[in-house]
Order: structure tokens, then C-alpha cells, then sequence
């Protein structure tokens, strides 16, 4: 099967299971939040699950697409979740 990742603002879970997690990680800001917290309640062995029945619309700005500090920021955050993957930190 393969792992799903959830965008944060669409997530959907009971508040004493995002307290089991420990919330945020803090050391991700702005992107892949969603992605440490899917592995996260994975890990505790909780499904993760999309609805596909289920319609959410995100009225997202797309201008910031376009400055390099949002790309550098999501790099870094993807990049901080892939390695502490790899070393097993997480």
C-alpha cells in the first residue's frame, strides 16, 4: 500500500492523538509539517486515509510560488523530513 500524506489543513483527527504525537514538530516552518505528522501517526499506528468522497476547496495565495525564500524554505523543510527519515530520527 502506499503512504499518503495529507495536506495540514485538511487533516482531520481527535485532539488527544495530536497530543500522543507531542503537536508540531517546530523544527518545520511552513512546509512538510503534514508530512512528519502523517509518518508520525503512522508510526503510532493510525491509518491515514483520504476520502475520496469528500470535496474541500483551498483558496490558497499562488503568488508566493514565485519568491525564492518560500522555495528555499520548502527545500529545506523537505529535505530536513527526508534526513530524518534516513537516520531514523523520526
Amino acid at each position: 500500500m502506499k503512504a499518503v500524506i495529507l495536506a495540514g489543513m485538511f487533516m482531520l483527527f481527535r485532539s488527544e492523538v495530536f497530543r500522543r504525537l507531542g503537536g508540531f514538530d517546530e523544527r518545520y516552518f511552513m512546509y512538510y509539517e503534514d508530512a512528519d505528522l502523517c509518518a508520525r501517526l503512522r508510526r503510532l499506528g493510525h491509518d491515514v486515509r483520504r476520502v475520496p468522497s469528500s470535496r474541500v476547496v483551498h483558496h490558497a495565495r499562488r503568488t508566493r510560488h514565485w519568491i525564492p525564500r518560500y522555495l528555499l524554505w520548502q527545500l529545506a523543510s523537505m529535505l530536513r523530513f527526508l534526513w530524518s527519515r534516513a537516520v531514523g530520527r523520526n
